[in-house]
């Protein structure tokens, strides 16, 4: 399919919750991962400020 399925693989629900709770406050990964998302057609929760 071209798409490396480890990579998503690794951005479970788990990840975003813990990302939402602030265990990763870096806004630049939170940047990331609303793009990773967007690009698949999925709208996300907001992250912290974005």
């Amino acid at each position: 399919m071209g798409v490396n399925s480890e990579s998503a693989n690794s951005l479970s629900i788990e990840n975003l919750k813990n990302l939402q709770d602030g265990a990763k406050d870096n806004s630049d990964e939170r940047r990331y991962v609303g793009e990773f998302f967007n690009s698949e057609g999925i709208v996300p929760k907001k992250i912290g400020n974005a």
